[in-house]
């Protein structure tokens, strides 16, 4: 899906830190610069700074253009750690988030010419979000971000959220809410605007009706990371280890005692189940039982994120990248098949 000359052009330098969906036929990655062995050791050092290393949005359009071309992107120099996500209101759109101190710059491609947004500015200065974003996602064709100190908003459109935290408490290292010494969300999902889901910190959960926001008495303190709220009418929740619980309102029950060192990074519903993967492999939750996804090699070894939108799943780590549509998994590329694909080009060049 990918020619040894697009890859060298879009790819070679960069592996994949996130991706979104904006439609079928339209997937969007974060490629972040490999570092170079200098750089390593300068990062060792405490001499260079991680989270601005050169960032590059990608583009896989699934219909070629007229040259053969189906890969493109744009640079991103300067950015901190970035975040993708998927808006299909009021127009198609990725929405590219970094955030900073006080404030997060965004980064819009689709329905238009790319460009960067208004940033999204801190409560303190008149803004809509309290904390660090760490999660987008797409819920009913909006997108939504949460993040820390029980961070919540909406985008609307261009320059245009709002925040969704209401009367939801203010939560700060030490609040005596459970105990919790972690402070906001790490992941949010949603049957609907009107039913909302919220989870992060040491079993913080809460539900949001479309007016005012409620706590959910959840059974666990673990660290909770990410969530999914599935086709079934049920509620996923993973946490330290991948420990999972499924259930909805105040009923829990716990289905996976967990032993995953890293967690689920990513939790999504795609046909009749969950998907939850790590960098280290693909998981699979099934009438409430969890177990290793049944894929090929070459499609696991994308393993690292994952994003449901328009009917389609994309999955995109270190190794590469792969999509499922109607039960069908398709490869995009394989970084080491075609790294070594360059190191031969290059020798016989």
């Amino acid at each position: 899906m990918i020619s040894l000359l697009e890859y060298k052009e879009v790819l070679k330098k960069y592996s994949i830190t996130d991706c979104a969906i904006r439609t079928k036929d339209i997937f969007m990655f974060i490629g972040s610069e490999i570092l170079t062995d200098e750089e390593i050791d300068e990062y060792d050092e405490g001499n260079y700074d991680l989270a601005t290393r050169p960032k590059r949005v990608i583009v896989f359009f699934r219909e070629p253009f007229e040259d053969g071309r189906q890969w493109f992107y744009d640079d991103l120099i300067g950015w901190h750690t970035c975040r993708i996500g998927a808006t299909n209101h009021p127009k198609s759109h990725s929405i590219t988030i970094a955030s900073d101190d006080l404030e997060d710059r965004v980064y819009v491609t689709g329905s238009g010419p790319a460009h960067e947004d208004t940033r999204i500015q801190a409560i303190a200065r008149g803004g809509v979000r309290r904390g660090a974003i760490t999660r987008l996602k797409t819920i009913d064709g909006w997108l939504y971000f949460c993040g820390g100190r029980r961070t919540i908003a909406k985008r609307l459109d261009e320059s245009s959220w709002i925040s969704l935290v209401g009367t939801l408490p203010v939560l700060d290292t030490g609040d005596t809410i459970r105990n919790i010494t972690e402070a906001g969300f790490s992941d949010i999902d949603g049957f609907s605007e009107n039913d909302l889901y919220a989870a992060g910190g040491h079993g913080d959960v809460w539900h949001f009706n479309g007016q005012q926001w409620r706590a959910i008495a959840f059974p666990s303190n673990q660290t909770l990371k990410s969530m999914c709220c599935g086709g079934d009418g049920k509620v996923y929740i993973s946490g330290y280890e991948a420990e999972t619980y499924m259930g909805r309102d105040n009923k829990w029950k716990k289905i996976y005692s967990g032993g995953i060192s890293t967690g689920f990074r990513d939790m999504v519903w795609f046909g009749d189940r969950v998907w939850c993967t790590n960098d280290y492999g693909v998981w699979t939750i099934y009438k409430g039982k969890v177990k290793r996804a049944d894929l090929p090699a070459n499609i696991e070894a994308c393993a690292g994120h994952l994003y449901v939108n328009d009917g389609v799943m994309l999955l995109a780590g270190l190794s590469g990248a792969a999509f499922c549509e109607d039960g069908e998994w398709t490869l995009l590329f394989n970084s080491f098949t075609m790294n070594k694909l360059v190191e031969i080009d290059e020798h016989e060049g």
